[in-house]
This record gives C-alpha cells, structure tokens and sequence, in this order.
C-alpha cells in the first residue's frame, strides 16, 4: 500500500467515525425476497464485468465493453464513467475527460461524472479543475463520504 493509499484509508475511516456513516439500508437494496444478489441491476453488472476486464489488465477489451454500453444506453452516466477509467487505464487522459464531459452535458447531476473528472483533473495535474469538480460532487451530496474521501486524496481542500 502507498503512503497516499494509506492516508486516504485513514481519511475515510476518521471521516466515518466523524458521523459520515452510511447505514447498510442506504448501500444495498433487497429484492422483495430480501436477497441483495436478486435486487442488482443492470448497470451493476456490467460494471462487475467493467471491474474484472480491467483488474485483469484489459483494459482495450474493457474500453470495447464500455463503449458498447455507451452506444446501448447514451444516457447512463454510469457507462461514460466505465469508459473514462477505460481510457485512463490506457493512458489517454484528454479522451477520458472527454467521455466525462460529453457524459455531463448528458446528466449534469451525475454524482459518478463530477467525482471521475475530479479524479481525471488531477490525474492530469489540472488542480484547479480538480478543485470545482470535487466541489460541484460535495454540492450534489454533501452526506455521501466518499464524496468526502475523494475530495481529501485529491489534496481539494
């Protein structure tokens, strides 16, 4: 673990301990069965897909998937997020940002958009951007933690 993995650890833990705690109600919802598994939806699997190909270092073939997704569903910002952190992967951090962009003209209260362009801004040295989209995340919900922790890893304070 890297020093800044370690502090944003620290940070999300002394961030929860501080009230920011979501309870197990507000992350999973149950099918009527009460079954979490059941109660997935799509986008939720496909990001599982997203994640492995991409944990699994492949990250052109992730690129394809998210992309096909984009085509499928043009107004899931979730799938424009798969596709910026495909580009990311591959390095190709101003195609990422433009994935996030054109994302955000489609869903401009995406919490997801707004948190990868923070993530992407600063990726690319680009502080100040980095600074308002962390910013504009906090405004979308400022009770969300993670929204928090990645705002503290990003040095956005």
């Amino acid at each position: 673990m890297s020093v800044s993995e370690g502090y944003c650890s620290w940070l999300t833990i002394a961030l929860l301990s501080l009230g920011f705690a979501i309870s197990l109600a507000q992350t999973t919802s149950a099918s009527p069965q009460g079954d979490p598994i059941q109660a997935k939806t799509q986008v939720d699997i496909d990001t599982t897909k997203f994640n492995n190909l991409i944990k699994d270092g492949h990250a052109s073939e992730a690129l394809s998937f998210a992309q096909q997704l984009c085509k499928k569903s043009q107004k899931e910002p979730q799938y424009r997020v798969l596709q910026a952190r495909a580009l990311a992967a591959m390095h190709r951090f101003k195609e990422a940002l433009q994935a996030v962009n054109q994302g955000l003209a489609l869903a401009p209260h995406s919490l997801s958009l707004w948190e990868q362009k923070a993530k992407l801004s600063d990726d690319m040295r680009d502080l100040k951007s980095a600074r308002q989209a962390s910013n504009e995340a906090v405004r979308l919900n400022s009770k969300d933690p993670t929204v928090w922790s990645t705002k503290a890893c990003l040095g956005c304070f």
